[in-house]
């Protein structure tokens, strides 16, 4: 269903999250729907919100600079998500691979970084700040004519779907001390193969 570039792509992600970020783009790429992250919770329900009729894709803000990338509603085939699913690929074919430079390398790569970064393009905003973006008259004239709508942090955040970052409360959990190690692991194994090239 997906191109063997795509694939490719999705082959060179090494942490189970990234996979799942990337994931989730294609899935509602291709299907259309409704994504939420496991720990996110329906405040309203579905059919109380998802009401407009000039709205082919729903997003919202996660923070002054970043879209929310863990609940997000489209048609199939919505240009965004195709966006999104071209900006990764292409960041990915950039870089060789990925390469964990700093702590948020992973929203960098396939995450709300990213994602913001497509609706940027999308819209040809002149800003990849999510608030900045929500103020570009240009970047709003285009959104409407692809039939995007983009919402304000409460939107997801508190009034609708509500995100419990559960994994932020891992702490002492096996599903904490898994992404942590996976995540530590990758670097310290990126980290000896520069030293090994350096040398």
């Amino acid at each position: 269903k997906f191109s063997s570039r795509i694939y490719k792509a999705f082959k060179m992600l090494p942490l189970g999250v990234m996979r799942a970020d990337m994931w989730r783009v294609a899935i509602v790429y291709y299907y259309g729907g409704i994504y939420g992250d496991l720990d996110s919770i329906a405040v309203r329900p579905i059919d109380l919100w998802l009401t407009r009729p000039d709205c082919d894709a729903y997003i919202g803000i996660e923070s002054r600079t970043q879209f929310c990338n863990w609940a997000f509603a489209a048609v199939p085939k919505h240009p965004v998500f195709k966006q999104a699913l071209d900006t990764i690929v292409e960041k990915l074919e950039q870089d060789g691979g990925v390469h964990p430079d700093h702590a948020y390398f992973v929203h960098d790569y396939t995450g709300p970084l990213i994602f913001t970064k497509a609706i940027q393009r999308t819209l040809q905003a002149n800003t990849t700040i999510a608030d900045d973006i929500m103020k570009d008259a240009v970047a709003l004239d285009n959104a409407k004519k692809v039939r995007l709508c983009l919402f304000e942090q409460n939107f997801f955040s508190r009034k609708n779907v509500m995100n419990s970052y559960a994994s932020l409360h891992w702490n002492n959990s096996k599903h904490w001390s898994r992404w942590v190690h996976e995540k530590n692991a990758f670097i310290k194994d990126y980290q000896k193969n520069q030293t090994k090239k350096n040398h």
